[in-house]
């Protein structure tokens, strides 16, 4: 027997900041039956679970930790051809995307696609009249083909040539999400927001920040298999 030894590969993190700042009126917070700065506050928490999703999922050209952008950590499926907008997408192209995943990652695998995809794939039809899946199972239970699915709006909508639209993928042991673990908030009456001086205006501002970064890398063994932890399905060109 010959011992072997393992590698582990390296992670490269580049935090990246969240960040919102909002004004408001003293007066209508004054006047206001329920908590402005409550409802600032959710509001800049939603809009920062978005963000993660955008920069996470997809990415952008300022931030490259995406999944859609990270093509080593991925194997790509396309759809058949005529296929190329999202709604014609049907089951045999999710068949091909489940075929191109690492079979040791199946049995934590999700879908992830945004909810027009979700409603065009079980609503869809064969060419014998029929749904291609039970569409009230499939809302009731958000599966697809036995998969859960994880819907997000920051991946494509309506899905046009060659754009990757759907994910498939073991995401808890194939990406890493680093951030801070709270918002970093802080309230000002006093300070001066380009023209603004909120001391004049009686106004107060919220300014919220949060530090992430995404990083996927393909964790699966082998088992004799080519195919990553996850697979992505792109339009046909």
């Amino acid at each position: 027997k010959t011992d072997s030894t393992p590698t582990v590969g390296t992670l490269a993190v580049n935090m990246k900041t969240l960040y919102a700042l909002i004004l408001w009126s003293n007066q209508f917070a004054d006047m206001s039956p329920v908590s402005v700065f409550d409802i600032l506050l959710k509001r800049a928490a939603s809009a920062f679970a978005y963000a993660e999703d955008v920069r996470g999922l997809v990415g952008s050209a300022t931030f490259t930790g995406g999944i859609l952008q990270n093509s080593a950590a991925f194997s790509a499926a396309t759809a058949a051809t005529g296929h190329d907008l999202g709604s014609e997408i049907d089951a045999t192209d999710l068949a091909t995307l489940i075929g191109k995943l690492n079979p040791a990652a199946l049995a934590g695998a999700k879908f992830y696609m945004s909810m027009p995809q979700f409603v065009n794939l079980i609503f869809k039809m064969g060419s014998s009249g029929q749904f291609i899946v039970d569409p009230i199972a499939a809302l009731s239970s958000r599966t697809l083909l036995g998969f859960p699915v994880e819907l997000s709006a920051a991946l494509p909508a309506a899905p046009t040539a060659s754009t990757k639209s759907i994910i498939l993928g073991d995401l808890a042991n194939s990406t890493f999400l680093f951030e801070d673990g709270a918002q970093r908030t802080a309230v000002s009456s006093e300070a001066t927001i380009g023209s603004t001086n909120l001391f004049e205006k009686n106004m107060s501002a919220l300014r919220v920040e949060k530090y992430m970064d995404v990083v996927s890398y393909d964790s699966a063994p082998k088992l004799g298999s080519a195919e990553k932890s996850i697979a992505i399905l792109s339009t046909a060109a």
